[in-house]
């Protein structure tokens, strides 16, 4: 399914967009290319602060050490 979507740009993001497009590269090409990257940026930034919790959670921190400990120990076999 594709949908068609209208927006308004400043001048600011008018020059980036003419950037983006100065190859040869579509408007539409672009800003998808622009959407997938904000979307991969932003499930960073949330993985990020997911580990961030887990990370300040003894209980968790001792798990992942158990962990890499028994990683660890089937890399020496």
């Amino acid at each position: 399914m594709t949908t068609t979507i209208s927006f308004r740009l400043d001048d600011e993001e008018l020059k980036t967009l003419d950037l983006l497009t100065s190859d040869g590269t579509s408007r539409s090409d672009a800003i998808r290319e622009a959407l997938r990257l904000a979307k991969k940026a932003h499930m960073n930034r949330v993985l990020w602060a997911e580990a961030e919790v887990m990370m300040s959670s003894p209980q968790d921190r001792a798990e992942v050490k158990r962990v890499q400990e028994e990683l660890e120990g089937m890399r020496a076999r």
